[in-house]
């Protein structure tokens, strides 16, 4: 029997789509570009790592990659000047496609449509997708180990 994971909906052995999240790398730092996202965005991380600065958020939980995209590129698009100028100068700006992986079904497909592609281009963003792994089904455990959570 698998356990189901309250937060994301899935079973530990379901291959799901997740969410899209951004990672945003710059010379700069990037609070303020977080900042006018308020409560439409959640934001992950924002500060330096090492010798750049980083900002990963995402938009809520969508049902699908080309509505995760939609959301970003929308509060993209509605960031007022200055935080507008910290996202075009960025060194990097991905947005990270998240698939749970797992054994069933036997496939996922996740269409991510021309338009999405566009949208992700017309805010000079990039595109990657992140596979996690399948988790063990918990009959699988060695005695004495503890379960796997969500």
């Amino acid at each position: 029997m698998s356990k189901k994971c309250d937060w994301v909906g899935i079973r530990d052995e379901e291959i799901a789509f997740l969410n899209v999240d951004v990672d945003v790398r710059s010379r700069a730092r990037l609070e303020a570009l977080v900042a006018p996202l308020g409560e439409r965005a959640s934001v992950h991380y924002v500060g330096r790592y090492k010798n750049t600065y980083w900002a990963h958020f995402a938009a809520g939980m969508p049902k699908t990659a080309d509505d995760g995209v939609r959301a970003i590129v929308t509060m993209i698009e509605r960031l007022p000047a200055g935080p507008r100028r910290l996202w075009d100068r960025a060194v990097s700006r991905v947005f990270d496609i998240g698939v749970q992986g797992g054994v069933t079904p036997t496939r996922g497909e996740y269409l991510l449509s021309e338009s999405s592609v566009a949208d992700i281009m017309r805010v000079r963003g990039s595109l990657e997708m992140t596979v996690y792994a399948a988790k063990p089904p918990a009959t699988s455990r060695s005695k004495g180990s503890r379960p796997t959570r969500c």
